[in-house]
């Protein structure tokens, strides 16, 4: 009997030990370093010409990097507090490039599920390139974990359209009592080659519905850097809200 009560006590020893090693040496998390996807709030910029050709590598793509023309910058967006979800990178910015892809694309059903429950979407052309984007200012640096973005253009939704109110705050600013509005892109994660630059998938779950918000001036300008370059941008207003998303499923139709 002693044996036995003697072994259990050294087995339960021997557990909490693993615990607290495991307490002490698991890294902790970097505030410099941080993990998930934001929420963004995208605003209508000055347009500006540009001539970039990439290929882009997406899920939808089977592996076979596809070659696009980007000719025209067109939106910024800024990672969002959205009611109780905060921030968690304020680095985060991305981008919006117009672009014309090389070839022809189906249309495709993608289910997916947000926070505002599980959605059905078709969706068809590729139309925007998001950018990971330095907004050069004081204390601001260039977005260690985001990934570029290929957002195809929503054409259906299978179910009831959702009505949910929302209140954001981000660095140009806040609305209150939003609607969400219709759906416009769902964008996927996509390794990019154009000119000198090569860049992989960091994230490859991370996705993000695009949906129609209510016009809010927010007339300024930005000094802004990525991979195409730097420029100022004569920011309008703001238009769209982009919410992370986990796809579960997609079929071509």
């Amino acid at each position: 009997m002693i044996p036995f009560l003697l072994l259990l006590i050294l087995i339960v020893l021997i557990a909490i030990l693993i615990v607290l090693i495991r307490c002490c040496c698991d890294p902790k998390p970097d505030p410099e370093d941080p993990k998930g996807l934001d929420h963004f709030r995208v605003f209508d910029v000055g347009e500006q010409d540009v001539s970039i050709d990439v290929k882009l590598t997406g899920q939808f793509d089977r592996g076979e990097p596809r070659g696009a023309k980007v000719f025209r910058l067109v939106h910024f967006a800024n990672p969002v507090q959205k009611n109780d979800h905060k921030i968690i990178d304020k680095n985060a910015h991305l981008t919006w490039y117009r672009f014309d892809p090389i070839g022809s694309e189906p249309k495709r059903e993608v289910t997916f599920e947000n926070q505002f429950g599980e959605q059905r979407w078709v969706i068809e052309s590729s139309e925007h390139l998001m950018v990971p984007t330095h907004k050069i200012e004081q204390g601001s640096a260039f977005p260690k974990n985001l990934d570029h973005f290929k957002c195809y253009r929503v054409v259906d939704i299978v179910g009831a359209p959702l009505e949910p109110i929302l209140a954001l705050r981000d660095q140009f600013g806040a609305q209150q009592d939003i609607p969400l509005g219709k759906p416009l892109y769902f964008c996927v994660p996509v390794a990019k080659v154009g000119g000198q630059h090569k860049s992989s998938i960091t994230n490859p779950d991370d996705h993000l519905a695009v949906y129609a918000i209510r016009n809010e001036p927010t007339p300024r300008e930005q000094r802004v850097e990525n991979q195409f370059g730097q420029t100022t941008l004569k920011v309008m207003h703001s238009s769209m809200l982009c919410v992370p998303s986990v796809k579960k499923d997609w079929q071509v139709l």
